[in-house]
Order: C-alpha cells, then structure tokens, then sequence
C-alpha cells in the first residue's frame, strides 16, 4: 500500500493493524537525538541518517468530524489506529486490495459485511413490504457514502427522490430511513448509529431478529439520536415522509 501511494501517513504495522506513528514532541525528539549521539559515541558506530519527513508524513485525516476514538483495542492502546478516507479505500479497491462486495469503511475503518449478510432473506422480504406502501426511492444492500470516511451498505435505505440521473452513492441527506438487522443491538447501535446522526440520516430502524423487536432512533444530533424506542410483535411503526404504519409483526416475520 506504501509503494501504491495509499499509505501517505508515517505508519507501522502491529501485529497486523496499522496504526499512526505519533508525532514526537521537540523535546522528545531532542532526547533521542542526544540517547543516538550517546550510543553512538560509546559503541563506535555510526548514526544513520534520519530520511526528511514530509508536513503531512503524520495522519492526514481529520480527525475533528470522526465519531468514534477506535482507542479502546488493548492491541493499540497508545496508538492512534489508521483511518482511510473513502478516496484512499476505492485505491485499495482498484489495487485489489479490499473487495467491494465483501468490505466497507466505517469512519475511516475496514469492516467485513460477511456476518450482516446473514439476514439478507430478511431484508429482502422488509424491502418488499414498504415497496407496497411507499412511492419513495428503495434502496437493498446499497453502498451509502456518510462524509469523507464511511462508505458502508445498509440493508435497506428510504430515500428521498433525487433530481439527477448520476448513479452516484446516495449520501445522509438522500435518506429518510436507514434499516440494519442484527442479532446484537448493542453493536448497531454504539457503533453503526453515531456515524448515521453524525451525518444527517433522520431516523434509523434495527430489526433484532433473535429477539423479535425493533429499535428505532430519530432527531439525530451531533453523533447521537435524541429519541428512541423498542416495538415489539403486535405494535405499528409510523413509516417516515409517508404517514402510513405498517405492523411491526409484518416486518419480523414469523
């Protein structure tokens, strides 16, 4: 990735995960040059010669509009873990490197989508339902691009009509509701939701077939919902721009 270009940043790789080398302090870099002459002069041997670093030779995102630290990995405690912004992981697309059908980036992370394929029968008997009650634009396991750093598929989209004909990525403000099945809430919700409100998706449902409810999340503000709730079999659910319901029991399945 270094020699394609993809790697602009100083990285290292750690036991398989690629994290940002900090940027030392002047002081720090003053005490190992002064440990290297110390060595140096008591070892006999010679300094190598320090390669020149680019400005921008640090992590180059910015990390001012990410939702989530990514600290928390025992593997990385210390480190910032690198993030790839969505140019950087179509190069690695092209590249071969990740494989479209198989990945996607959320806020700047590589993440397989093998695990939440397992419910596409699922999904695809939601997207037949509110095909039914909706005229808006539906979209199945499409790629959605939420800012520079997430380019991930939701398993069903409601989107808003869009003007142009460009088959371009729908974007957070092209969709009214977002649809995610899983089988661990928590999951979905502490790490797939806070991009969703970051970046202007209104409302947000989650399917959790084991347990048969749904969760829903509306008024996104800054990285969170301000409203949610739990629907259980034999309850509604108002369908966004729409004005319809349609029973939660409908959208389970048995």
């Amino acid at each position: 990735m270094r020699a394609a270009g993809v790697l602009a940043a100083r990285t290292e790789l750690l036991e398989g995960v690629l994290v940002d080398m900090p940027r030392p302090s002047a002081r720090k870099q003053e005490i190992i040059d002064r440990l290297a002459a110390t060595l140096a002069q008591h070892l006999d041997a010679e300094i190598a010669p320090r390669p020149p670093i680019h400005p921008d030779a640090y992590a180059v995102f910015d990390p001012t509009i990410m939702v989530h630290d990514w600290y928390e990995l025992p593997l990385t405690e210390g480190y910032r873990l690198h993030r790839f912004s969505i140019a950087e992981y179509h190069q690695m697309a092209d590249l071969g490197l990740v494989g479209v059908a198989r990945n996607e980036l959320l806020d700047g992370v590589v993440l397989e989508t093998a695990q939440r394929r397992r419910h596409a029968l699922h999904a695809d008997r939601v997207a037949a339902v509110l095909r039914q009650i909706s005229d808006l634009t539906l979209r199945a396991w499409e790629m959605v691009q939420l800012g520079p750093y997430s380019l991930l598929r939701l398993d069903v989209a409601l989107c808003r009509p869009r003007d142009d004909r460009r088959s371009r990525s729908a974007v957070g403000h092209d969709i009214l509701l977002a649809i995610d099945f899983d089988d661990t809430p928590e999951v979905v919700q502490g790490v797939r939701w806070p991009v969703y409100a970051r970046w202007g998706i209104e409302h947000a449902w989650l399917i959790d077939v084991r347990n048969a409810e749904i969760h829903t999340a509306q008024d996104p503000a800054a990285s969170a919902y301000a409203t949610a709730q739990t629907r259980r079999s034999g309850e509604s659910l108002g369908l966004p721009a729409f004005g319809g319901l349609v029973a939660v029991g409908a959208l389970i399945g048995p």
